[in-house]
């Protein structure tokens, strides 16, 4: 598809994910970035961050920093549904771990919404998935969404592959996270070893280098049981209109 304008971009969440997008967009013209998002809340810029601010705002977070800190010139709102009432914006990115599930219902009424946070699609009431699905439906809005298990293995497109098959029991360790600190475990190294290293930005010279790049910034997350149960069943199962609860 050949645009006649770059697409504009608010991004909520500027941690280990939205950094990484982020890099991986910076110098393709296709892409504009209005928006950025964390904790602290949003810096925007209608005419759109270009390479050396969006590079300046990755170098401010890498630091620890919040985007609010940011130097550069921009505005400011307390938060991303603020953005849409002063910024033109095509897609809103969300790479948060946060619920996010009322600011998504209203930035479908100006944008498309991709969604790589499971907790705005998955932990909410299958009630309230409906009405968001619905909602994109009516504003002729993308909603897209997905999820992974064990390192980026895109498992729920495999259990759909075979939809053709009676499905009636999975089984196994599908957390890349856990599988890291157990294997790490095995070899000798503390607990709070494991943990740190799978924490570490990703280094492709070692075998920790899947288990980090698909760590949450909150590692409980991964490590507990309830990814699965949330993000694989529910989130899967609502894409393809089961109405299964977390």
């Amino acid at each position: 598809m050949i645009l006649d304008r770059p697409v504009r971009v608010a991004l909520l969440g500027a941690g280990m994910i939205g950094r990484e997008l982020i890099n991986r967009t910076l110098r393709d013209p296709r892409y504009r970035y209005v928006a950025v998002g964390d904790t602290s809340g949003v810096i925007v810029n209608n005419e759109g961050f270009n390479e050396a601010e969006m590079a300046e705002v990755v170098r401010l977070k890498e630091a620890g920093g919040y985007v609010k800190n940011y130097a550069g010139e921009h505005g400011y709102c307390e938060s991303m549904s603020g953005v849409f009432a002063r910024c033109d914006v095509d897609v809103l990115i969300d790479v948060t771990d946060a619920q996010t599930h009322d600011l998504l219902m209203e930035a479908l009424e100006y944008a498309h919404v991709m969604v790589s946070n499971k907790r705005s699609i998955a932990d909410v009431p299958y009630s309230q998935f409906q009405r968001l699905a619905s909602k994109a439906r009516e504003e002729r809005r993308v909603l897209d969404f997905g999820t992974t298990a064990g390192a980026g293995l895109r498992i729920p497109d495999l259990v759909s592959a075979l939809e053709a098959d009676e499905i009636e029991r999975v089984e196994g360790c599908l957390s890349g996270t856990m599988n890291y600190v157990s294997q790490r475990i095995n070899e000798s190294a503390p607990l709070s070893t494991a943990v740190k290293e799978a924490m570490e930005p990703p280094n492709f010279s070692t075998s920790m280098s899947i288990a980090t790049l698909n760590s949450e910034s909150d590692l409980r997350s991964r490590i507990c049981t309830t990814p699965l149960g949330r993000w694989i069943v529910p989130a899967r199962s609502r894409g393809a209109g089961w109405g299964i609860e977390a």
